[in-house]
């Protein structure tokens, strides 16, 4: 899958939901999310732990992303549990860090709009 990404420090949610309700996005939902990052030898790894209404999804997410303050490519692949113990073993991997945020999503056309309220950092869009 191919992703195009910007993020950007959020100052003002009130007024972003207002742009977003104005340009004719829909709201989608708000979910609880917690991404736990894995130290690998190659691109990126974290596992998402998203909790909902409906109970809690887990997923898996590698990614190739250049570190850069403008938008950026990416290329991923989503893993279940058992094909990510299939591709990076049994023995389990090694945790880097932890990310817990509350995801407010919002659908422009085909574009994904999130508002993250992250734990301990503040809003980011």
């Amino acid at each position: 899958m191919q992703n195009v990404e910007y993020k950007s420090e959020l100052r003002d949610v009130g007024l972003a939901r207002g742009v977003c309700e104005r340009m004719g996005a829909t709201r989608v939902g708000v979910f609880r999310q917690l991404d736990t990052y894995f130290r690998v030898a190659e691109g990126r790894l974290k596992r998402r732990e998203t909790g909902s209404a409906e109970g809690r999804k887990v997923e898996y997410i590698f990614y190739h992303r250049a570190d850069r303050l403008r938008p950026t490519l990416s290329h991923c692949t989503v893993y279940d549990e058992k094909a990510a113990r299939e591709r990076w073993g049994e023995r389990g991997l090694v945790e880097w860090l932890a990310v817990r945020k509350t995801r407010e999503v919002w659908l422009y056309k085909n574009v994904r709009i999130h508002l993250d309220d992250v734990e301990g950092l503040g809003w980011f869009m």
